[in-house]
């Protein structure tokens, strides 16, 4: 069966399918490493920055609370981005596992993943743009939002494409049990050492004991 072609035509979307997962989880991967070393730079910083705070005077506290909470929520920030990363690495390594074997439940899960991501991200640049009142962000954000765009439509038209595939493997192969009905018309029946015929055609009733 033909494929729906991606990409201008150069390929179809089997193989777009799989460069979207290869290209998303490796760039999520790079995220993460990026944000495990922020953390730990800030981690350094704040214990550098502690110990100043001990020998110095008893000035900076009225500020430590304040300072406490601000890195509570650095923490938060970071560790839920990185759960973001790895929910999107995890999506995107069984959706190159589906452009081999055909698995709609692993492509329901990516679709439903960044579905989720894709109109989270278009509230955020919206209301970031209002907020802030710069268009560059609007600007930037739309450019990212068209690219995640496209890449649910292929991976969309690969799921259709999978659907129709299956329906059609389905209605050319039928499932069989093994199961073979005798003709409407005559039935035979064994029962121990006797052998009961019908016609449904005739109006009569053999019965015939074997020795």
């Amino acid at each position: 069966m033909a494929e729906t072609p991606c990409f201008f035509g150069l390929t179809t979307v089997r193989v777009g399918a799989r460069i979207v997962a290869y290209l998303q989880f490796w760039s999520e991967l790079f995220f993460a490493v990026l944000l495990i070393l922020k953390y730990f730079n800030e981690w350094s910083g704040t214990a550098e920055s502690t110990t100043d705070a001990n020998n110095s005077s008893s000035e900076n506290e009225t500020s430590s609370p304040l300072k406490y909470y601000n890195e509570l929520d650095f923490d938060r920030s970071i560790f839920s981005k990185l759960l973001d990363a790895i929910l999107v690495m995890y999506a995107s390594y069984y959706l190159k596992i589906a452009t081999y074997s055909h698995n709609l439940m692993y492509l329901n899960f990516w679709m439903i993943l960044n579905s989720l991501y894709f109109l989270t991200s278009i509230a955020f640049v919206i209301f970031a743009s209002l907020r802030v009142g710069n268009f560059g962000i609007f600007l930037a954000g739309l450019i990212g939002i068209l690219i995640k765009s496209y890449e649910l439509y292929v991976v969309f038209q690969f799921y259709s494409d999978e659907i129709l595939s299956t329906s059609v493997d389905n209605n050319q192969n039928p499932s069989s049990n093994g199961d073979q009905s005798l003709p409407r018309s005559h039935t035979t029946v064994e029962i121990g050492t006797e052998t009961i015929s019908t016609n449904y055609n005739q109006n009569t009733l053999d019965v015939k004991n074997i020795t």
